[in-house]
């Protein structure tokens, strides 16, 4: 159990480094003033990701995540355990999965998970694969909804 004696005031948190979910988990329950948190490498989880346990950050509004090799709804599992008021996010994705470049999905789970939300960037990385068609208007994520 965390104590008021081994709180931490940091408000700004870059992490450089692999790390897992309970990690992160633990470190932010440390830091209950964070405000703007920067993950620069992705995270690695279980694949029981439905055991997840939520957490509420009540001063987090601005976070940079980047997940490599999730489905969609595998991101949004993790997120939606994020309870904070956030305004800012950013999501970094290395996947095969189109899902990410569905502008209804982002749209439902920003309204409802995050509906303060002022800024989103989303940067989806693939590789390279002439096969692949994505059926969406290239223009569909430049508009707000």
């Amino acid at each position: 159990m965390v104590t008021n004696q081994r709180l931490s005031t940091i408000e700004y948190l870059a992490i450089d480094h692999c790390w897992t979910y309970n990690e992160l988990i633990s470190i932010m329950s440390y830091t209950p003033q964070l405000r703007r948190l920067y993950l620069f490498n992705a995270f690695d989880f279980h694949r029981n990701i439905q055991t997840i346990l939520p957490i509420t950050l009540s001063k987090l509004t601005d976070i940079s995540i980047p997940m490599n090799y999730l489905k969609f709804y595998e991101f949004e599992i993790i997120i939606r355990r994020i309870d904070a008021k956030l305004k800012v996010l950013r999501v970094t994705v290395q996947s095969q999965d189109l899902t990410f470049l569905n502008v209804y999905r982002w749209e439902k789970l920003i309204l409802e998970s995050f509906p303060q939300l002022e800024k989103f960037y989303l940067r989806y990385i693939e590789n390279f694969n002439r096969e692949y068609h994505y059926p969406g208007m290239p223009d569909q994520l430049i508009s707000s909804f």
